[in-house]
């Protein structure tokens, strides 16, 4: 049969018809000789049978290869575009999938509790690797660490309106001064703020320079126009402008480089929790204490003293009564506060007085303190806050040097707090004959009352107990 197909290719290319190729087939006695046939000759219904087999069989022949062709110029040009790939990704450096950790369970001392972790955040292990090449003494891996570190403080200023640590100022690797990863300094203000009771009582406002005026307007009113003809009564009110100015506070912690040469989770978290310990201890002593006229060199006026505060007649330790105390601060302050945005406020030696105070015939007011610890005053809060001291002295601008407690009734929304970023720095030069490292910690906060005078609007009301 080759020379069945051989001849009807050769006709193909000469472009003949199918019915021109069964005429020359039938006319050639070698082709037809191989043709296989009942008789002694091909019959012309068997020659037609067999150049239709023909047929199927070319044209499936000339299928496959064209798809074979085709395939081919698809891997062809699959080769072309993997080369421009290549050629593209050259030089780009491509991390390589990290291998997943496996979760481990660690106590976390800031927290105190053990956590489920996957390791330490990018932010701890800068820090780690800080301490240890400080501690080490390995000035290069400690420039090229502090880089890194102050680029992210510059990303978290350009994204959040953080202050930029400038390096000049803060940071200077060459006489061993070095800034504290952001995420540390934010992680550390974020517990200060969960530790602390007056952080989580007024009102959290931003200062980024020096001091805030916030408007305040009052005296204004409204009245009934009582027909088409009757003017609108007009009313000038008065506007202040209480500031809310925010002063610096820090302090230097020193720790010997022999402990400080391990580094883990552990060591980064208990450092977290002692600063976050100490500004939360800081903020809740200042903030309702501080005098700037007194002796302790505080730069801020606390809430105890601060011109906006109204103080009642001042009451006598071992002479409280609910009179004297509950009902005479809630019948100073301003009489539109609702119940529910009051709050008391005093230290555990005074929430424990007021708890305890009896009625006429003998009877505690407040049964419910001596079961669950806690109570609330005509459904007033009473929060303890155990920084306020008992030694106030608010006649002579001293919280350290008198002898007197305080109970404070606020409407804590309009008791505006100020608190900046942390920056936080450590020095190996400080301290270096001693081979101890120093930990400097600097913040700024503030508070203000957002009423000038009684007319305004009473929203703080405090009775000084004298002891």
């Amino acid at each position: 049969m080759d020379k069945l197909k051989e001849l009807m290719l050769k006709l193909l290319e000469e472009g003949k018809s199918e019915e021109e190729i069964v005429a020359e087939v039938a006319a050639n006695e070698e082709v037809v000789a191989e043709i296989p046939a009942e008789g002694d000759e091909a019959t012309a219904e068997e020659i037609a049978v067999e150049v239709e087999k023909a047929f199927k069989v070319i044209k499936a022949s000339k299928t496959f290869k064209a798809k074979k062709d085709n395939d081919a110029k698809e891997i062809e040009a699959q080769k072309a575009i993997d080369a421009r790939v290549k050629k593209a990704l050259e030089g780009m450096k491509i991390d390589e999938p990290k291998e997943e950790q496996k979760e481990i369970k660690s106590y976390n001392y800031a927290q105190r509790k053990f956590i489920s972790s996957k390791g330490i955040t990018e932010g701890q292990k800068a820090l780690c690797d800080l301490l240890l090449a400080t501690a080490s003494k390995d000035k290069s891996s400690a420039r090229s660490i502090q880089k890194d570190i102050e680029a992210d403080w510059k990303s978290n200023a350009d994204r959040y309106g953080m202050p930029d640590m400038k390096t000049a100022l803060y940071s200077d690797a060459t006489t061993g001064s070095y800034l504290i990863p952001a995420e540390v300094a934010m992680d550390i203000m974020d517990l200060a703020y969960q530790q602390s009771v007056m952080a989580g009582l007024c009102n959290q406002q931003a200062v980024i320079y020096e001091s805030k005026l916030t408007p305040l307007i009052y005296g204004g009113d409204l009245a009934w126009i009582a027909s088409q003809d009757t003017a609108v009564a007009d009313k000038t009110p008065t506007i202040a402008n209480p500031t809310l100015t925010a002063a610096r506070f820090g302090g230097i912690y020193l720790a010997a480089n022999q402990l400080l040469e391990m580094k883990g989770e552990a060591l980064v978290s208990a450092f977290m929790a002692q600063g976050a310990s100490k500004v939360a201890e800081f903020i809740d002593r200042v903030i309702p204490c501080a005098s700037a006229d007194g002796s302790g060199s505080d730069s801020i006026d606390g809430i105890l003293f601060n011109s906006g505060t109204s103080f009642v007649i001042d009451a006598v330790a071992s002479a409280l009564t609910y009179k004297n105390t509950i009902d005479a601060l809630i019948a100073d302050i301003d009489s539109k506060i609702p119940t529910a945005n009051m709050t008391l406020l005093a230290n555990r030696k005074i929430k424990r007085a007021i708890a305890k105070l009896e009625d006429g015939a003998g009877r505690p007011y407040f049964p419910e303190f001596f079961n669950t610890g806690s109570f609330a005053p005509e459904g007033i809060r009473f929060v303890e806050n155990t920084r306020i001291p008992s030694t106030l002295d608010i006649a002579t601008d001293e919280p350290l040097t008198g002898s007197n407690d305080a109970l404070i009734l606020a409407d804590f929304s309009k008791v505006y707090m100020a608190m900046d970023q942390l920056r936080i720095a450590e020095s190996d030069h400080y301290k270096f004959a001693e081979d101890q490292k120093a930990w400097r910690l600097v913040g700024r906060s503030g508070v203000q009352i957002m009423s000038t005078s009684s007319t305004a609007g009473k929203v703080v009301a405090a009775l000084e107990i004298t002891n």
